[in-house]
């Protein structure tokens, strides 16, 4: 089933490609076991009768190893003739990877902790270390994504966090003919130049040259970026978005609101990136909880954080925010009897695993997701893509 399934969803790239795109796209197909193979390289997407019959000539066999199929796919994202492109890598596994991987995960957990000088060779497969062409390369894309309970979360997850664009998303196999739909209007829809944000706030810095996705779609989705630090009492706002050669500048001068009422009471947008930020606080802190198993502390964590949501929301009286704080209550409740259930199913607990991680990952992307659930996420063309 989840072989057919990703036959279809590659059919349904392709179909995609045709219907709304003029201008040629070029598409490479790497299969993987023990070893990757390019089974297609074409300039073109060839016509769908050609690509059937590449697809059902795909078939399960051997092992799974993630870290020499993800090096050849970078090398081909990496050619000379590639340079200026925006490339998409999508890495779909239902298997837990085996042989070179156990270097990556090695190579990639340095990386993103504290030791960045001197990564061990053994961190690199090959001739290119792969966590310096993630970590670096402004036009590349890297979509993991793990279908069923089997799939190596962990790592997947990983590769996304270190690729400097990278979304990570666990979902069911029946899924992928949607997720090629909201892949394709996410791909459609970015915008194909490398863009940077910095902001300052009364003259000191507190954002710069930060890589951000920007999506020219309907409606309109917000590029949300959280600040770490806000300064009490600020008076300006300076922005500064430079997207491929240009460079954009903006001034926002803050005053004091002399109404009382309008003062106190919460901007709809900052109430939602509120519930926003702890809910992805809360996937985030569960994920890591979930992967030393403790259980007990991931349902606590989980309980904390509806506690301090529902406290939050009893200060609110912005309706969309309180429509929007319940659905995640409501999401929170059900994750917290997964937590518990997944004590003694380990099935449903890889499943929680991916799904939490999926949850931190959209988090961690300012609310950019791939998942075909993810309902106010999406544009109207990912909806109707599904």
């Amino acid at each position: 089933m989840k072989l057919s399934n990703l036959r279809k969803g590659v059919l349904r790239l392709a179909e995609l490609s045709k219907v709304f795109v003029a201008q040629p796209l070029e598409l490479t197909i790497v299969v993987f076991n023990d070893y990757p193979r390019v089974v297609l390289e074409e300039p073109r997407i060839p016509p769908l009768g050609q690509l059937q019959t590449i697809c059902n000539g795909i078939r399960p066999a051997g092992a799974t190893d993630i870290g020499r199929a993800l090096k050849m796919a970078l090398d081909i994202a990496g050619r000379e003739e590639n340079e200026g492109k925006i490339v998409h890598v999508v890495l779909i596994t239902d298997g837990t990877s085996c042989f070179a991987p156990d270097s990556l995960v090695y190579g990639l957990t340095r990386w993103i902790g504290q030791d960045t000088n001197g990564l061990p060779a053994r961190m690199s497969i090959g001739e290119e270390p792969l966590v310096h062409i993630l970590k670096t390369c402004g036009s590349l894309y890297v979509h993991a994504i793990g279908i069923d309970a089997a799939a190596d979360c962990n790592l997947l997850d990983t590769i996304a966090r270190t690729a400097r664009r990278g979304i990570f998303l666990f979902l069911k196999d029946d899924n992928i003919n949607a997720l090629m739909g909201t892949l394709f209007g996410f791909m459609y829809e970015a915008v194909d130049s490398e863009t940077l944000l910095s902001l300052r706030i009364d003259g000191e810095a507190v954002m710069t040259r930060k890589d951000v996705v920007l999506r020219v779609c309907n409606p309109p989705i917000p590029c949300r970026v959280p600040i770490e630090r806000i300064v009490v009492g600020a008076t300006k706002i300076e922005a500064e978005l430079v997207v491929g050669a240009s460079t954009v500048s903006r001034a926002i001068t803050l005053g004091p609101c002399a109404d009382e009422a309008v003062r106190n009471v919460m901007d709809p947008v900052c109430a939602e990136l509120r519930v926003r930020k702890l809910k992805g606080d809360c996937d985030k802190l569960v994920a890591e909880y979930l992967g030393q198993r403790k259980f007990d502390a991931a349902a606590e964590c989980n309980a904390c954080v509806r506690v301090e949501l529902a406290e939050f929301m009893a200060k609110l009286d912005v309706l969309e925010a309180l429509k929007f704080g319940a659905e995640a209550i409501v999401e929170l409740e059900a994750q917290h009897k997964s937590i518990l259930a997944a004590k003694t199913d380990p099935v449903l607990y890889r499943c929680l695993e991916g799904r939490t991680l999926s949850g931190a990952c959209t988090a961690r992307n300012n609310g950019l997701s791939l998942d075909p659930e993810a309902g106010a996420s999406l544009s109207d063309l990912q909806s109707q893509l599904l």
